[in-house]
């Protein structure tokens, strides 16, 4: 679906522009809140997660914006060490260490396959 706009100057094409995948989920408990084209959650220690698509993508190097609830200081996020076409790890840091966080939300745009 491509959308013009104002007088013709450019053109959109809205679905590659879409979000494929959206995610909130709590480390703590490896539970889903809520999310979109995401088919589970697994936990792989602590504050390590993976997050698997219900529809894979076309290829690895699409992008992803995560964000989290601060528990500490030097906190961060860390959403590309691991990732493949059906999946995207989570590492979630808190002073220099590993730490589970109990809300983490995710956005990933992408070709999917």
């Amino acid at each position: 679906i491509a959308v013009t706009g104002e007088g013709n100057s450019t053109t959109t094409n809205l679905q590659q522009g879409l979000i494929k995948s959206w995610v909130n989920f709590d480390q703590d408990s490896a539970a889903i809140r809520q999310s979109f084209n995401t088919s589970g959650i697994t936990d792989e220690g602590t504050g390590l997660s993976a997050v698997s698509y219900t529809n894979n993508f076309s290829y690895a190097d699409y992008g992803i914006g995560g964000a989290f609830n601060r528990t500490g200081t030097d906190d961060f996020l860390n959403t590309y060490y691991n990732h493949t076409t059906s999946l995207t790890n989570y590492q979630h840091y808190s002073a220099g260490s590993s730490a589970d966080s109990d809300d983490i939300g995710a956005l990933v745009a992408g070709d999917l396959a």
